[in-house]
């Protein structure tokens, strides 16, 4: 994708002291580089981009009136480079999009500070097309809401690679201050909070030359700086920021307007350290009172929680950084709004979807990689690309689609070798038509195309056969890569050839979270009723610890399985204690997995993912599982669930399993697994290949 990033002239992008929306407007041009996409930066001199710079205005005080010089610039740059992009987003003025606002273009408007209303007023006049706007934070959002116009909440970020998490700090540990001299940052307040506490703070920030702040600064905070308690060690670059957040026990942010949402809090937190704000603005919506900080109403109450500052976690702080602010995840969810729309995509590539006759895309019940391949199918296309899907009878999706082979699990030999000619005939035909294959059948579809300028990936989402890859690696092999559903996978085929682990993926807005669940809640098994899936496990742990099981799946007919099932589980099924509802789809899914107290997944075999465990996780359903295969790789122990090495350690974490909060395991899942994501994933790979 081509996204045209548009930002104010008066601090260069990124900023070499203070400049927070300068910053935040530099990590995401990097973030959307590192993800294969082009970015066209337009910022004022002396700028720096990852990828492409037009240079426009001049450096220097912001200026709350229009520049008409500026204005003339845009519009200018404007009318050049819209036709070249796929989307404009602008954390500048709104102003500059005033010549585009009817053009179909997706345009995403950014506010990192208060909104004038009346401006998105004037601009809802217009009858604009395909514009978002987005606040950094609630407080500011209501600020400019209209009736007409669509509003979302984006958090300022933090890279959290450039900050240095401290683990712990001294108990006495100094307070930190940043931010400019002026009265509405409350440095006052900030100072008689140390005095109060009898802490030393240090004060990093410039002083405003605006006379009544000059005025402010001379007369209530200069005759307090001592250089003993209270320090201030001038402007600080991003290496001496970061020192002193990661050294001290707390940032004090004692605001006294309404405040956006400080940078510097996700700052703050990416080193460890805890935020204490007033409760103004956005600021209590970065702070999680009690665990990442304090929001006070006053200084006598601030001074109150710097002396439980021992009681905040660290980690905690650490850990709500990478999960809520960082660039990767504030880059990914301006991207759901650039990809709202159907856009025209002067990069959209033609990509073959390959899948394996036998089940449906998407099937009728089970069938995970089916069912992948069928997302991957929409959302290829919700990205701006041209789609065909090659699968077996009675497949469809919303783009082309050419069936082949015969839906029946086994198959004959000599029916999967009329399947293999098929698609070699096809692809001999239609090589030329498209960009990129993505292949999640047999590695022998690709022998015709193997040598082609075409893209390929091929995608195991099983245990991988090496002498496949040794063998297709004897040819000339052009614009491949080999991917893989878990790291275990890769491990088991990368023996030549470029690999990559890409997980699996689902699509979250299909599962519905439920935040808490009954003491009495059942336990749940999903997934086929072979022996190696630990079904006899997961009963013998339920009657143990006198927990009711339902368990959702269909009977294998291979004879070994049928025979298991007949014996070892029908049996122990009594319609009450243990309940079995045979296969189940989607909608019945989310109904029992949002019911149940946990996924059990006692697997006797290495898994190569488990796509069921995501699927629980989406519903806020932890999962326990055994340590075998990818299971570790998918479950975030304490987090998404519990990794076990045995029915006894499964049967104990049974126990503690409401400890895990079921909505914070449905957000980390969604972070790692979901379909956006995975898919741009593979996007990136094909623009690498």
């Amino acid at each position: 994708m081509r996204i045209l990033l548009l930002m104010d002239p008066f601090i260069p992008v990124p900023p070499e002291n203070y400049g927070g929306i300068e910053r935040i407007v530099y990590d995401m041009a990097t973030q959307y580089v590192k993800q294969g996409h082009n970015v066209t930066l337009v910022a004022g001199p002396n700028s720096q981009s990852p990828d492409r710079l037009i240079v426009y205005g001049e450096n220097g005080d912001l200026d709350p009136n229009i520049n008409l010089k500026h204005l003339y610039q845009m519009y200018s740059i404007l009318k050049r480079e819209v036709k070249n992009h796929d989307v404009v987003h602008n954390f500048g003025r709104l102003a500059f999009l005033t010549p585009i606002l009817r053009n179909k273009i997706p345009k995403v408007q950014s506010y990192l500070r208060i909104v004038s209303r009346f401006n998105i007023v004037k601009t809802d006049i217009l009858r604009p097309v395909n514009l978002t706007y987005t606040a950094v934070s609630e407080a500011v959002k209501k600020t400019g809401e209209t009736y007409k116009s669509t509003w979302s909440v984006v958090y300022n970020c933090a890279p959290i690679d450039q900050f240095i998490y401290k683990g712990d700090t001294s108990p006495d540990g100094y307070l930190a201050f940043i931010g400019r001299f002026e009265r509405c940052k409350g440095l006052h307040s900030a100072i008689k909070v140390a005095k109060l506490t009898n802490r030393q703070l240090v004060i990093a920030g410039f002083i405003s030359q605006i006379p009544q702040e000059r005025r402010y600064y001379e007369r209530e905070i200069k005759p307090h700086i001592d250089g003993k308690q209270i320090r201030w060690i001038g402007e600080v670059n991003n290496l001496q920021r970061n020192h002193l957040l990661r050294n001290a026990s707390a940032l004090l942010t004692p605001v006294e307007w309404l405040e956006p949402f400080p940078v510097i809090i996700p700052e703050a937190y990416a080193c460890g350290t805890p935020v204490l704000g007033f409760a103004r603005g956005g600021v209590p919506e970065g702070i999680e009172h009690g665990v990442t900080g304090y929001v006070s109403t006053d200084v006598t109450e601030m001074a109150g929680h710097v002396l439980e500052i021992d009681k905040l976690s660290r980690a905690a702080c650490r850990a709500k950084a990478e999960k809520e602010y960082s660039s990767e995840k504030i880059a990914q969810d301006y991207f759901k709004f650039y990809t709202s729309n159907n856009l025209h995509n002067p990069l959209k590539m033609k990509i073959l979807l390959i899948m394996d006759p036998g089940l449906p895309v998407p099937p009728k019940l089970y069938g995970g990689h089916e069912r992948l391949v069928y997302q991957f199918a929409e959302e290829y296309k919700r990205l701006g690309h041209e789609v065909t899907l090659l699968a077996g009878p009675d497949s469809y999706c919303s783009s082309k689609t050419v069936t082949y082979g015969t839906n029946k699990l086994p198959r004959s030999g000599f029916k999967k070798l009329g399947e293999v000619l098929f698609v070699w005939r096809f692809l001999s035909a239609h090589k030329n038509d498209f960009d990129a294959v993505h292949n999640f059948g047999r590695l022998v579809y690709l022998f015709p195309i193997v040598n082609n300028k075409v893209k390929k990936i091929m995608t195991y989402g099983r245990r991988v056969t090496p002498f496949g890859i040794r063998v297709m690696n004897m040819f000339p092999n052009k614009n491949m890569v080999y991917t893989a559903c878990s790291n275990y996978c890769v491990s088991t085929g990368d023996v030549a050839g470029k690999w990559e682990t890409v997980y699996n993926a689902i699509d979250f807005s299909n599962y519905q979270l439920s935040e808490v669940v009954s003491d009495d809640a059942p336990l749940m098994f999903l997934g086929r009723l072979d022996k190696i899936k630990g079904l006899h496990a997961a009963i013998q742990i339920a009657k143990a610890t006198g927990n009711k099981l339902i368990i959702g799946g269909n009977v294998s007919h291979t004879p070994d399985n049928y025979k298991y099932f007949k014996n070892e589980i029908e049996p122990q099924i009594d319609g009450d204690r243990v309940k079995y509802l045979g296969p189940l789809n989607d909608t019945e899914k989310n109904k029992y997995l949002g019911q149940s107290k946990a996924l059990l997944f006692p697997i006797e075999w290495k898994e190569p993912f488990g796509m069921v465990m995501v699927e629980a996780m989406a519903c806020g359903t932890p999962v326990i599982g055994f340590s075998k295969g990818s299971v570790p790789e998918v479950i975030d122990e304490g987090v998404t669930g519990y990794i076990v090495n045995n029915s006894n350690e499964m049967a104990s974490k049974i126990s503690v399993i409401n400890k895990i909060d079921r909505k914070h395991c449905r957000e980390v899942a969604e972070e790692r697994f979901n379909l956006n994501r995975i898919a741009l994933h593979y996007i990136s790979l094909f623009d690498n290949v």
